[in-house]
């Protein structure tokens, strides 16, 4: 009896033995080490957020350096150089120019310089220091004559042919001056303000140092024109021709140039219709207009 009992202590101790020296792995089932946990399963991606706002515009940029001047451009034809050879027969007068600058010449009665009045005849008179204010001297020949310091304020001259005459520092404020023919005329140091030159021939005048403030130019012929140093302010130059006119150092602030011909025209510290000056504008105001 007792040795069954040894017996079956001895069994009981060799089943405990064996299962203390067996690992989890070698266990049947194959049961799983306690540390080890389950895999995660990765889900599908989402979709893409919505565009956010764009964000404000940054500060403009310093402006670049200004490039060089650009070469003078060429000299323009000189009145005296279209009149060269031009002249009437004896007994005829200087009474225009046709379309292609060629003088007209016509019969005329002789000048009568103490005349006043509509068609009058005053070429090459000299009324220099003239009081000829309110006068009326429309379509009045005044080729040649001297007006310098003439008074000639709110006077009637629509029409009239001044080709060649001078009109240095004249004063013609608020004066017609519609369609007349001023072409190679003095008018250098001129007061102009508010004068009407509109469709006024202009070709070759004189025209520097003169005020021209508020003047009406619209479609006046200012080819071959010396405007330095004019006072242009608010002045009409719509569909005016420029071609070779010089605007070297004249104010041009607030004129009016829709339309204007401005081909070959020399811009020179010149103060253009938008304030701008033309030097720092390569040399020009084309793209400074009004």
């Amino acid at each position: 009896m007792k040795r069954y009992y040894f017996l079956a202590i001895l069994a009981i101790f060799a089943t405990l033995l064996v299962a203390c020296n067996t690992t989890p792995e070698d266990s049947a089932g194959s049961r799983l080490l306690l540390s080890e946990e389950p895999q995660a399963v990765v889900g599908p991606s989402g979709q893409d957020g919505a565009i956010g706002t764009p964000g404000s515009e940054g500060l403009q940029g310093i402006q670049g350096v200004t490039g060089p001047p650009g070469p003078r451009g060429p000299s323009g034809i000189s009145a005296a150089d279209i009149l060269a050879g031009q002249r009437c027969s004896t007994g005829d007068f200087i009474t225009g120019f046709d379309r292609n600058g060629d003088i007209i010449c016509s019969q005329a009665d002789s000048p009568d310089c103490n005349a006043r009045g509509y068609g009058v005849n005053l070429q090459g008179c000299d009324l220099a220091g003239e009081d000829l204010r309110d006068a009326n001297l429309r379509d009045a020949i005044l080729i040649g004559a001297n007006l310098e310091r003439a008074e000639l304020n709110r006077a009637d001259l629509s029409g009239a042919i001044l080709t060649g005459a001078n009109l240095r520092r004249a004063n013609l404020i608020d004066a017609d001056l519609t369609d007349a023919d001023l072409s190679g005329a003095n008018l250098r140091s001129a007061g102009l303000t508010h004068a009407n030159l509109s469709g006024a021939n202009l070709t070759g005048a004189d025209l520097s140092d003169a005020v021209l403030i508020a003047t009406r130019l619209n479609g006046a012929n200012l080819t071959l024109a010396d405007l330095r140093f004019a006072d242009l302010t608010d002045a009409d130059l719509n569909r005016a021709v420029l071609k070779f006119a010089d605007l070297s150092d004249a104010d041009l602030e607030n004129a009016s140039m829709t339309s204007a011909a401005l081909g070959w025209v020399i811009w020179n510290d010149t103060i253009c219709p938008d304030g701008t000056n033309s030097d720092r504008q390569g040399n020009t105001c084309e793209g400074n207009l009004r």
